[in-house]
């Protein structure tokens, strides 16, 4: 699950709670989300969040109707940037990741494929679409407040690489600014896993071409792989496989890979895993194992395929 799926409901409470009454007169926007939603399937989180009250702003930008003419729903925007004096300063933002979609299924079911046909970038590119889109994402990715200050985070932090992704959309009632959370890299992470943490694939594609460590740890002991796992989806977890990754490095925790992709409820994931080697017996600092966690988590087709597996309780 991305950092966004894990803490929108907190946003989206906190959101609600702060919404005026909607005026009764005026049923012109309550007919174009209705709409809306009725486009985005079941599963969707855009969707979930929708039909709790959730909604854009309502305001048409020259860039949304660039966004359609290309054919393009959604685009995902990752920036990073270097903080310091406790998260006081932010500064050296750089663009590191775009991604373009032709619907709305990227964040929540997890289904959309990123666009990748090199006609259709260079179209984007050409047409300046892709230079405003990184304006546009910049000025609102500098808005934001922490997940985590890192004044207090423990040990206590003065200085680091953080990160900050952005959601653009072709339609002004989806709501995609409501993630505004800043975010810091761990200590002793590298770029690999970096890009395995966002899920960011032809990033870490490009990584391992160019001979980054697949197994280097953290100073938590997480390896790419593990945070692949934490429900970056299948294709990034495979690429770390295929890379050589070992999927039976723990972290200092004693947690593995697969119980992090048992614990995302990521099937594939875990049975990549699996064929790959890992344990299904390996159990944390806290006697957690992936079936454990599991079964307490009623994922029941994972635990399933963990005992066909030789899992053990």
């Amino acid at each position: 699950m991305t950092i966004a799926a894990a803490l929108y409901l907190l946003c989206l409470s906190s959101w609600l709670q702060q919404q005026p009454p909607a005026p009764a007169t005026n049923s012109a926007p309550s007919e174009a989300v209705q709409r809306l939603i009725e486009l985005l399937p079941p599963n969707s989180m855009w969707r979930n969040m929708m039909e709790h009250g959730a909604k854009g702003d309502g305001v048409r930008q020259h860039w949304m109707d660039g966004m359609r003419k290309q054919g393009l729903k959604l685009a995902t925007l990752t920036f990073e940037f270097d903080w310091v004096q406790g998260g006081a300063e932010l500064k050296d933002w750089q663009l590191v990741s775009v991604e373009y979609f032709i619907s709305y299924d990227s964040l929540g079911t997890g289904t959309a494929k990123p666009l990748t046909n090199p006609d259709g970038l260079k179209a984007i590119h050409a047409s300046g679409l892709e230079a405003d889109l990184e304006a546009v994402g910049l000025a609102r990715a500098k808005r934001g407040i922490w997940v985590e200050d890192p004044g207090h985070q423990h040990p206590p932090r003065e200085a680091g690489r953080g990160y900050k992704q952005v959601f653009l959309a072709e339609d002004e009632w989806l709501p995609v600014q409501m993630f505004p959370w800043f975010a810091a890299y761990g200590e002793g992470t590298t770029p690999l896993m970096h890009a395995a943490l966002l899920g960011d694939i032809e990033r870490l594609k490009t990584l391992l071409a160019q001979g980054a460590p697949v197994n280097a740890v953290s100073s938590d002991g997480s390896t790419a792989l593990l945070y692949a796992s934490e429900g970056k989806g299948p294709d990034t977890v495979q690429a770390l496989l295929v890379a050589g990754a070992d999927p039976n490095i723990a972290a200092n925790d004693g947690s593995t890979a697969l119980m992090t992709a048992a614990a995302a409820d990521d099937l594939r994931s875990v049975g990549l895993l699996l064929k790959a080697g890992a344990n299904p017996n390996a159990r944390d600092a806290d006697g957690n194992s992936a079936v454990s966690i599991a079964t307490q988590r009623d994922h029941a087709e994972i635990v399933k395929l963990l005992r066909h597996a030789g899992a053990r309780e």
